[in-house]
């Protein structure tokens, strides 16, 4: 499970390796689908909010989007299957 999403697994292949990302049939590199999500979530809240709270929430906010916006999820997904990212 990964962000507390029960359809996307995560796959760690040690210490050496990035870890990967499962979904349905679709395998992704970790950070591809973290840093992409993170940066939506990064524009679509407001700045002065961003700063003012603390990792901890941020990492709540965050995970609570992806909750409640699952779409974005697949989507990026469907895009790595598209397009070929790893």
């Amino acid at each position: 499970m990964w962000r507390w999403l029960k359809n996307v697994k995560m796959i760690w292949r040690g210490s050496q390796s990035d870890p990967l990302l499962k979904y349905k049939w679709i395998i992704a590199n970790y950070w591809t689908i973290e840093d992409y999500l993170r940066e939506l979530f990064k524009e679509d809240t407001d700045k002065l909010v961003y700063k003012m709270l603390s990792e901890n929430e941020l990492n709540t906010m965050f995970n609570n989007r992806l909750k409640d916006n699952f779409y974005e999820v697949e989507d990026i997904f469907e895009q790595v299957k598209e397009y070929d990212i790893l």
